[in-house]
């Protein structure tokens, strides 16, 4: 049985919140007015205040940002620049336009090659036509994806319960595939790019299970090519044949979503490998390197806080 619509019961949340804090910090307000107010009345209007502008930031400000982020990592082959964007989610909280917006930005960094790893839908009930803008994407050696979790049927709600719907990977691939971006379902394809040719490798998502395809693929991986893998889910790196690529990408955490500085992810990351790797970059071997981005897109929650929606841009740089 499908769950209440996490848009639903998040907003419902969030009117409540609202309500609340406001009411707080009214009370609290009138104490200062009359005169009448305690340490702990201006303390906890000053609380509600704050805990009302996070609410409001947090659920209808950061989430329609879009940021720019430039790294340099180690690569066989220097001077490429890969811009990333994973996690679109379009159909709960993203709509066509939010995606037209994300197109003009990842083409604003002139990319060498685009990767998007997976998770383009919400549900089964997606309106796919919202990732209509994707046809516009432009990248000089193509646009290559992955299907994530989402796209295929299998998800999980805030309390880490698994449900499935309907599994939509064939019809996104050649949604996909139609408007110019190449669908790597266990596969790779060879580009020729800084003077070499370089391998680009694509699995399909890991959850709940890792399928039957996945592990012959990574053991024909030649670790002597130049290769880059996409896997939507970070766990790929448990899979030893995965570090025969130089440079490993990755989406599906959204960088914990919902984090607080020092503190980290509020909510749990649904992966094997915890927390530590809810973003960023790490080596895993003198000559692998994977990279988690926070993605763009929203699940369950109308929420991020501290994990704003991103294009990352990979310059590639020699290993030292």
């Amino acid at each position: 049985m499908r769950p209440l619509h996490p848009k639903h019961l998040w907003d419902g949340v969030i009117a409540a919140s609202l309500a609340l804090f406001a009411i707080g910090a009214g009370f609290a307000g009138a104490a200062v007015t009359n005169g009448t107010a305690s340490t702990w009345q201006i303390a906890a209007g000053i609380a509600c205040i704050a805990a009302l502008a996070i609410v409001i930031y947090g659920s209808w400000i950061e989430p329609r940002r879009i940021a720019e982020r430039r790294l340099r990592l180690p690569f066989p082959i220097p001077g490429l620049r890969i811009a990333i964007v994973a996690d679109i989610h379009v159909g709960h909280f993203a709509f066509a336009p939010f995606v037209a917006r994300l197109v003009e930005r990842i083409n604003a960094t002139k990319p060498d090659i685009i990767l998007l790893p997976g998770d383009f839908l919400s549900d089964s009930e997606t309106d796919i036509a919202d990732l209509e803008p994707l046809r516009h994407l432009s990248a000089r050696h193509g646009t290559f994806a992955v299907i994530g979790n989402h796209d295929s049927g299998h998800y999980i709600n805030i309390r880490q319960r698994p449900w499935n719907g309907a599994d939509r990977s064939a019809e996104l691939s050649d949604f996909l595939e139609k408007r110019a971006i190449t669908v790597l379902r266990n596969r790779s394809v060879t580009i020729h790019a800084g003077g070499r040719d370089i391998v680009i490798a694509g699995i399909d998502d890991l959850w709940p299970t890792v399928p039957a395809a996945v592990p012959p693929f990574l053991a024909s991986l030649d670790p002597a090519l130049p290769t880059i893998l996409v896997s939507h889910h970070p766990d790929a790196i448990e899979l030893a044949d995965a570090r025969r690529a130089h440079l490993i990408v990755s989406g599906h955490t959204h960088g914990g979503q919902i984090r607080l500085p020092i503190i980290g992810p509020l909510l749990p990351v649904p992966t094997a490998l915890g927390r530590r790797f809810s973003r960023g970059v790490f080596r895993i071997s003198p000559t692998c390197t994977l990279f988690i981005t926070h993605g763009v897109g929203a699940t369950e929650l109308r929420s991020r806080l501290c994990a704003t929606p991103e294009v990352v841009v990979i310059e590639t740089e020699n290993a030292e």
